[in-house]
């Protein structure tokens, strides 16, 4: 078999325009793998842009007290609207502070079980965090 020859004609050294197409190969393939790694990068900025605002710690952390609250600090609490805020807080209002959350769930229409148990890490009534009487 005859040696290959380069484009211009002259035979060149071992592997001649194969290891140049290798070679440029291998810089495409880098260039396309650069190209990629920046556009999953753009994607990943553009959901972290886009994501809404982590939430407010002290929304988080804080404990809602049934036997003091208003009716706004009542509505962040899971399943109440402003009907169900005005009944806590009209009953607080007439019958004193609330002694439990049972309490709250025997005297105000609405509130049963199930809302006690959204409301377990949520609120108090009748005694702090500690467990000291209010």
């Amino acid at each position: 078999m005859a040696p290959m020859r380069e484009a211009g004609g002259r035979r060149g050294k071992a592997g001649g325009w194969a290891a140049r197409a290798d070679g440029v190969l291998a810089a495409g393939l880098l260039a396309a793998s650069v190209a990629w790694c920046a556009g999953q990068a753009l994607d990943r900025r553009a959901a972290i842009a886009a994501a809404p605002p982590p939430p407010d710690p002290y929304a988080v952390a804080h404990r809602v007290d049934l036997s003091r609250a208003g009716e706004a600090e009542l509505r962040l609490l899971p399943g109440v609207g402003p009907a169900l805020a005005a009944r806590i807080a009209g009953e607080r209002e007439r019958g004193g502070g609330f002694a439990s959350l049972e309490d709250v769930a025997r005297r105000v229409p609405g509130v049963g079980p199930a809302r006690v148990r959204w409301w377990r890490d949520r609120a108090h009534a009748g005694t702090d965090a500690a467990g000291g009487p209010r």
